[in-house]
């Protein structure tokens, strides 16, 4: 990945083209739909849009090279993750359901204009410094393209009999573990909860607190498992671990975070339904959420065979071999 080696150049805000944007990642179809939602008429294909035109041509301006070589770069970014990036198509694909009628339903169906407002945000995403250096390192690439690392988008709602509804555990559970069943997939979850973390919380969590529009997106890169050196530690200890291992694969230390019961379920239901792939298969992914009772933190979410996810409490201050944390950001 040549184009990585020194990535991500462009230092001001970007604003690129709406519809040369979403074609250069989407193709020339849902530009036009853009184009149409925006009351745009069809236009000629613009710089932004024709990688024919070298980014660093003098006949582009300042902002236009921004916005082309960030465009090219979020495409070799995809390239790069392989089948474990998990965009706006495959997140459809994962919440596309049948009814009794045997008919699709696709519980997430992202307009034009949300896809483009997904697109910037990935684009922005990958233009933060850490980002640019974790994908910078040939190392972290090669763990990438051996399916150590994913890249996904999350969203906050879903849509059932056209009304958005909170995209949480057990909506998920409710809503696409019978057709799991039914395609063979095995079920989503071993056991159910009560609490809020189960029946109210969202996947893009960070960013609903600070948006609160809706539908919210995020977009995470996270490790598939959990990080090797959290195993056989307390809660603590783990963190220090996750901070250790952000240090050295580049990314700030500062930013990370375990991820929430809601978005374990979310991209281990994701990476499932669209490559086949359990995540946490062995192993269990421990949250930083508190749990109901005192002096346990919820929650523990893995051993996903085909019996479905585990979900469960344990002390801050215990330990087991199997239980460790990813690394989110």
């Amino acid at each position: 990945m040549s184009e990585l080696s020194n990535p991500f150049t462009p230092e001001k805000p970007l604003n690129p083209d709406v519809a040369g944007a979403v074609k250069a990642l989407f193709g020339a179809e849902t530009a036009e739909n853009v184009r149409r939602e925006l009351g745009e008429t069809p236009t000629e294909p613009t710089l932004v849009e024709d990688f024919n035109v070298d980014p660093t041509d003098d006949i582009l301006g300042q902002t236009e090279q921004a916005e082309a070589n960030a465009i090219k770069e979020a495409k070799e970014v995809k390239k790069l993750f392989g089948e474990n990036f998990f965009g706006q198509k495959q997140i459809e694909s994962a919440f596309t359901i049948k009814n009794e009628q045997g008919q699709d339903i696709k519980l997430i169906d992202l307009s034009p204009s949300e896809r483009q407002q997904a697109e910037q945000m990935l684009i922005e995403k990958l233009q933060e410094d850490d980002i640019k250096t974790f994908l910078s390192k040939p190392e972290n690439q090669q763990d990438i393209k051996d399916g150590k690392y994913l890249l996904i988008l999350r969203v906050n709602t879903i849509k059932v009999n056209g009304q958005d509804i909170p995209l949480t555990i057990k909506a998920m559970n409710d809503l696409i573990d019978p057709d799991m069943e039914e395609k063979g997939q095995g079920k989503l979850l071993l056991n159910t909860r009560t609490e809020s973390f189960f029946t109210t919380t969202t996947p893009a969590v960070a960013l609903g607190e600070l948006r609160r529009a809706q539908p919210t997106f995020e977009w995470t890169i996270v490790t598939k498992d959990v990080v090797q050196s959290t195993l056989v530690k307390d809660h603590s200890t783990q963190t220090i671990k996750l901070q250790e291992e952000a240090d050295r694969i580049g990314i700030d230390s500062t930013k990370i975070k375990r991820r929430q019961p809601v978005q374990t379920v979310f991209d281990h239901l994701v990476s499932l339904r669209t490559i086949n792939q359990r995540l946490l298969e062995n192993t269990l992914d421990w949250s930083s959420d508190e749990s109901f009772s005192p002096g346990c933190l919820a929650w523990c979410v893995g051993d996903g065979g085909s019996d479905g996810l585990r979900l469960f409490g344990w002390s801050p201050d215990g330990s087991r071999s199997s239980l460790g944390a990813s690394l989110s950001r």
